[in-house]
């Protein structure tokens, strides 16, 4: 075998550990854990720390803003900066409706669209802890709360 065919045995061998062990820390987490009303509940702006998903966009989310809802029906504020520059800030008003998937009784999940180019789309929440400033993971993004304004 050549060396550069070894070097990428190599690679592909680490990144099944990497996706392997990335995998398994999302799959034993507890459902006492995956409360999206405790998500709900938070006052102020939440701030957008860590993107893990569709980096290849333009338009980078800034913030999120509960305006008004209850039950399962919420009003939320997104904000972006237009092609990830340094432009003002643009809003948007999404309905994010909240539910539990299967198997679960307490509802883990939401309903909602990022803009008006996209459409609605299913989120699971996979962990929220409001100890450590409300950080949540989702299976498509990361927001933490940095402070309300």
């Amino acid at each position: 075998m050549k060396p550069g065919g070894i070097m990428i045995g190599v690679l592909v061998a680490f990144s099944l550990v990497v996706v392997a062990t990335s995998l398994e820390k999302f799959s034993n987490i507890s459902q006492n854990r995956q409360h999206i009303e405790d998500l709900i509940g938070l006052n102020g702006k939440l701030y957008v720390k860590q993107r893990n998903y569709g980096t290849e966009t333009h338009d980078r989310c800034h913030s999120a803003e509960k305006q008004e809802g209850s039950g399962d029906c919420f009003t939320y504020t997104l904000r972006f900066q237009p092609n990830g520059t340094g432009e003002n800030l643009i809003g948007y008003n999404t309905t994010v409706k909240i539910f539990a998937t299967e198997g679960y009784t307490k509802p883990n999940a939401a309903n909602y669209s990022f803009g008006p180019r996209f459409r609605v789309k299913m989120r699971e929440l996979l962990f929220i802890n409001k100890k450590t400033i409300a950080q949540s993971w989702w299976k498509s993004s990361i927001m933490g709360k940095m402070g309300a304004s």
